[in-house]
């Protein structure tokens, strides 16, 4: 496997976010997305920035590839508090994803704030791994 740099181009709809990368890049459906925020660090004494690091958001999957670009979905679920957490309960409730959102209503738990330019890395097979 080999992880490109992507960006987030836009959100398609609460479950689909499309990247700048595509085909051209070696993209293919199916290939695993892991979105990231990048969070500056600070020296407190000098105010002087001491690099920063990526935190991941979301994972997702590749679901629709164009050339210059592709579309992928949320695979990450969402369990609430307030629901049962008993193995039955766990097999028999519907699973529901996590949703993204560029401006999401506060408090809910269960949507994920996007920005356009979020980095993302897109796990692709190399020619190699294929043969």
């Amino acid at each position: 496997m080999t992880a490109i740099d992507a960006k987030l181009a836009t959100v398609v709809d609460e479950s689909r976010i499309a990247l700048n990368r595509g085909s051209l890049a070696g993209v293919q459906e199916g290939d695993s997305v892991a979105l990231y925020r990048t969070v500056e660090v600070l020296d407190p004494d000098s105010g002087e920035s001491l690099g920063s690091v990526d935190v991941k958001k979301l994972n997702l999957e590749v679901e629709i590839v164009r050339e210059k670009m592709c579309v992928a979905v949320v695979t990450d679920l969402f369990l609430a508090d307030n629901e049962p957490t008993d193995l039955m309960s766990n097999i028999l409730r519907p699973k529901r994803r996590k949703r993204v959102s560029l401006n999401p209503v506060k408090g809910d738990r269960r949507t994920v704030r996007v920005m356009v330019g979020d980095h993302a890395t897109i796990d692709i097979e190399t020619p190699e791994e294929v043969a």
